[in-house]
């Protein structure tokens, strides 16, 4: 994620490790040394991808309903029309039967988707930022770089790598290498970065993703006065967003503010997202499927003014009623040509053979071209989470938090890791989705805890972040008799 205003560009970076090794680190190139280095919330990034994404149509009933009935209409009309003896009545009832088999049981088309360490280093800071050690440095070269991370007791760069960073030392950027610190039992939890630095235009730090030999599917979500775009990246969504103030649902509830956006059914309620946005803002998600070789440069992007646009969608349900409908809008064109060539008795010739015949070609090809063509992509579990999270889970949650205050066991001054200790009892509550479990972190379906203005308040979020407080009350002491007991 990047937020940019002003000159200045807030990035906001995650890494994930894949290492049995105790030692791991990673390595963030900066066009400028950050003003600013700060530790993310895990659920941030996951949270805002989220919930700006392509609208969808799950299904075309009302397109299917309508060709339904003006077809079963226009077969009655026919037949009255015609006086039909009884074969030609079945005749036509055989083609009916037909078109609609064939657009129930053909199968579905699948669908796509500051001070001098010496040997060439110059360390600028070196800070604890939430679970890592980070360090601010400038290379003189990267062999150099290398033999430093080899004395952090880090993996030494490849030479692949090493011609990548001599790159980036030449332009004049600097490095962030991040180690992840373990303590006690050795367990740390990853997290996102958040670097602020003054700099001309939006970019973000790709060259190193390269060297990792795959094709690699990238998703930015660009923050700033303007809409963002940038060679090789689809706009999957760009809008402009308004902050609407959270509310009070009671006396101990809240719901927290959010951004909306000003043309499109769009929500973003992080907290921190919110926090980073203003009102007004301009949010793009931009998304590209990259080679390694379409990698071999960073990511630099163009504002310019906001045309309002989002990705459509349909559902697999949406491509099967749209075959349905065709096909019925070619039965209503067979019964129109029968009624009208048949009138009165008629008998058929061959002109009104060849013309039912064209018709039911063209039936039959419109719909497979049109269900081939229609872009589509899974929806079935994405829409029965979203309604889960959104109008179940985070409700569900509140009243069990209301039943372990009452109990005693839910209270202002608990821990992250008592209220951890407490959440298999919200399991056994409130039923998680198929494969999911509750966790301590600021994103849908899970809870937290926040301090605000003194204040500790039990968190929980729907689909799009929308945080929903409950305020806990002080810890009860247990009453002593007189008798001191």
């Amino acid at each position: 994620m990047i937020v940019y205003q002003d000159g200045i560009e807030m990035l906001i970076v995650e890494s994930s490790f894949d290492t049995p090794s105790p030692d791991v680190g990673w390595i963030l190139p900066l066009p400028a040394e950050p003003t600013s280095l700060q530790a993310g919330d895990s659920g941030m990034l996951r949270t805002v991808c989220n919930a700006i994404q392509p609208s969808v149509t799950g299904g075309l009933e009302g397109f299917v309903h309508i060709t339904r009935m003006l077809l079963i209409v226009l077969l009655i009309w026919t037949a009255l029309s015609m006086y039909l003896p009884r074969r030609s009545i079945a005749a036509l009832l055989v083609v009916f039967v037909a078109l609609v088999a064939a657009s129930v049981l053909l199968p579905t088309l699948s669908a796509p988707r500051g001070y001098l360490f010496g040997d060439g280093i110059a360390i600028a800071s070196a800070q604890r930022v939430g679970n890592y050690d980070a360090t601010v440095l400038r290379a003189d070269e990267a062999v150099a770089l290398s033999q430093w991370l080899a004395d952090q007791e880090l993996a030494p760069l490849e030479a692949s790598e090493q011609a990548i960073i001599d790159d980036y030392i030449a332009r004049g950027w600097c490095f962030v290498v991040a180690r992840l610190v373990r303590e006690g039992d050795g367990v740390a939890t990853p997290h996102p970065l958040v670097a602020t630095f003054p700099v001309d235009k939006p970019v973000f730090p790709m060259k190193l993703t390269a060297i990792g030999r795959s094709d690699t599917r990238v998703e930015l979500i660009v923050v700033a006065d303007q809409q963002a775009s940038a060679d090789a990246f689809d706009c999957v969504a760009a809008d402009s967003f308004h902050l609407f103030p959270g509310q009070s649902e009671g006396v101990n509830m809240r719901v927290g503010p959010t951004m909306q956006a000003s043309k499109h059914s769009l929500e973003i309620g992080h907290p921190d997202a919110v926090e980073h946005m203003w009102d007004g803002c301009v949010v793009t998600k931009l998304q590209a499927d990259l080679s390694p070789q379409q990698m071999d440069r960073d990511v630099e992007m163009t504002l310019s003014p906001l045309t309002p646009q989002r990705q459509h969608f349909y559902g697999e349900r949406a491509r099967h009623d749209l075959f349905v409908g065709i096909l019925q809008l070619g039965g209503i064109a067979i019964a129109l040509t029968t009624g009208i060539a048949l009138r009165g008795g008629r008998k058929p010739d061959r002109l009104f053979v060849n013309a039912v015949a064209v018709l039911l070609v063209l039936a039959f090809a419109s719909a497979a071209i049109a269900r081939a063509l229609l872009p589509v992509i899974p929806t079935a579990e994405t829409t029965r989470r979203a309604f889960y999270f959104g109008h179940y889970i985070p409700r569900e949650q509140r009243q069990v938090a209301l039943s372990l205050i009452a109990s005693g066991q839910l209270y202002a001054g608990i821990t992250e890791q008592e209220l951890a200790a407490l959440l298999p009892e919200f399991e056994e509550e409130v039923e998680p989705p198929e494969g999911m479990k509750y966790r301590i972190e600021r994103s849908p379906g899970n809870v937290a805890l926040r301090t605000i203005d003194g204040e500790t308040w039990f968190c929980t979020y729907g689909p799009a972040g929308n945080e929903h407080r409950l305020r806990l009350p002080q810890r009860k002491e247990p009453q002593m008799n007189t008798d001191g007991h």
